[in-house]
């Protein structure tokens, strides 16, 4: 699950890996931050 949020807080963070974020990404993002993310969970899927 990656978690795309404009709360920036560590709370915030720490509450998105509690409800199950593998990533969690804070507004704004750059769209590289966004493929790295995708791409690593799609690696981390495949490996499993």
């Amino acid at each position: 699950v990656i978690m795309l949020s404009s709360k920036d807080g560590i709370f915030d963070r720490a509450r998105g890996r509690i409800v199950g974020s593998e990533q969690y990404l804070t507004k704004p993002f750059t769209k590289e931050e966004l493929i790295t993310a995708i791409s690593n969970q799609v690696n981390f899927e495949n490996t499993t």
